[in-house]
């Protein structure tokens, strides 16, 4: 069973034919790098499996997604403190393996040879200045190995000028960035440019409608920029119209970008729609689910904005690596929808899945008054429960199914319904068959009432 929605993609080019590699006079820079990237994370992810952390379906998916672009930087050692620095800002901001060293213009080859070697990597980034830039520039050497080499082999090349120098005008057409004037403006610029060339997401935007601003937040904007899309960050207790506004206006400085609304959900539910806004099916129950939603967006230049996430649970979704978080500041939840509303929603979940999705907090509000008092409506509440688990089920969301099967046996076991407990811990144990744990199912229900000896009387024959 995949573990991954059909309509994620994977963020990735399509495959170039061996042949198309000896057209180049480099290696196969981006097998060396793809292959150097997947032995570290199999390697990873491979312990993690032995531990118990990572089904093997989740490491599938992990490392089909997670593969890089690799991308060689080509300069002169006299700029080889700058290109560092760009290999830095990009391999924070960007899903790829850039190579600082394999690009190198020296002794006996000059700026056009360098990239010539490079263009077996997806990305060549071809650094100008007065040290790296040939004396003379004939056409008929550099024309075919800058413009007309990497439309033939599926390789980008960009251009950036680093300080004033002479060279062909006719690369200011072809992905050209000045960084001569504003270097971290150019950075910006080259940053974007990469992240529009394939982003992993089908729906790489969820975000309510844009507000207007306030002057407040239009004025911390570029400080939120500097610390959060310059850089993988976390921010704690954002008003929501600034974080709003901040993810509107910086759109393309992510992958994807995505606010979610984790009022009234459990840690379970936290993790599935997040899971779920990346396009991600992760099956297994919740510890496994953080671990393998944690390892993915370690690699994925995200931005998240969560709101009305409890402080307690904010570890959950504190993403490291290359994604961004936001935690909006503390604001009441708004008001849940009517029982009628919610039940006449998911009555019909197959043909309103998406909004059931997103109202499955207010659902689960409801459904945890079975444990309160559930006289008045408990029909009403377990046939919301079973619709739930339906949903939640064919989004193979097995740990929030789960918990609101739980749920309803305790309340059915409550009430000492016998038949219904069983049912309910036998759609638990097909779950705890799934994930591999042990599975026991109660030969017996033991009552709080002790059976009665019935009285029989007979009248005379």
């Amino acid at each position: 069973m995949s573990h991954l929605r059909g309509s994620l993609h994977f963020g990735l080019k399509a495959e170039r034919s061996p042949e198309s590699y000896h057209q180049s006079s480099g290696p196969n820079l981006r097998e060396k790098f793809s292959d150097k990237l997947a032995k570290n994370l199999e390697q990873d992810l491979s312990t993690a499996r032995r531990a118990g952390a990572v089904g093997p379906f989740q490491a599938d998916a992990i490392m089909a997604v997670l593969r890089m672009r690799s991308a060689v930087l080509c300069h002169a050692s006299e700029d080889a403190g700058f290109a560092s620095e760009l290999a830095s800002f990009l391999e924070s901001n960007c899903p790829l393996i850039v190579s600082r060293e394999e690009g190198l213009v020296g002794t006996g080859r000059d700026l056009v040879d360098a990239v010539e070697w490079a263009l077996s990597a997806e990305l060549v980034l071809t650094l100008l200045s007065p040290d790296s830039v040939p004396k003379t520039w004939p056409r008929d050497k550099w024309e075919p190995v800058l413009l007309d080499n990497p439309r033939e082999l599926g390789t980008q090349v960009a251009f950036l000028l680093l300080r004033n120098c002479k060279f062909p005008e006719l690369l200011r057409r072809h992905n050209f960035f000045d960084l001569s004037q504003d270097r971290l403006a150019g950075q910006r610029a080259l940053k974007r440019w990469i992240l529009e060339q394939d982003s992993p997401f089908e729906n790489p935007l969820e975000l309510p409608e844009p507000c207007p601003a306030t002057a407040t937040a239009c004025d911390i904007l570029p400080e939120l920029e500097r610390r959060l899309a310059d850089r993988p960050g976390l921010e704690i207790d954002i008003n929501p119209e600034t974080a709003l506004a901040f993810a509107h206006t910086y759109t393309d400085d992510f992958e994807g970008v995505f606010w979610l609304n984790c009022a009234r959900r459990s840690r379970a539910g936290i993790l599935g729609d997040t899971a779920q806004a990346l396009g991600l099916r992760l099956s297994d129950a919740a510890e496994q689910n953080w671990r393998a939603l944690r390892d993915f967006c370690a690699h994925r230049r995200c931005l998240f904005i969560f709101e009305h996430v409890d402080a307690a649970d904010r570890e959950l979704v504190a993403f490291e690596g290359k994604t961004s978080v936001i935690f909006s500041s503390p604001s009441p939840p708004p008001t849940p929808r009517p029982l009628e509303e919610v039940m006449a929603l998911f009555a019909s979940w197959t043909r309103n899945a998406d909004v059931c999705l997103h109202a499955l907090g207010d659902a689960q509000w409801h459904l945890n008054k079975l444990l309160v008092d559930g006289r008045e409506s408990w029909t009403a509440l377990i046939s919301l429960g079973r619709a739930m688990v339906a949903l939640l089920k064919h989004y193979d969301r097995l740990a929030e199914a789960y918990e609101v099967l739980e749920l309803m046996a305790n309340a059915t076991r409550a009430k000492e319904d016998v038949l219904a407990v069983h049912r309910l811990e036998w759609e638990k144990s097909w779950i705890l068959e799934h994930w591999g744990q042990p599975v026991s199912l109660p030969i017996r229900t033991s009552l709080s009432k002790q059976p009665a000896q019935l009285s029989l009387e007979f009248g005379a024959l």
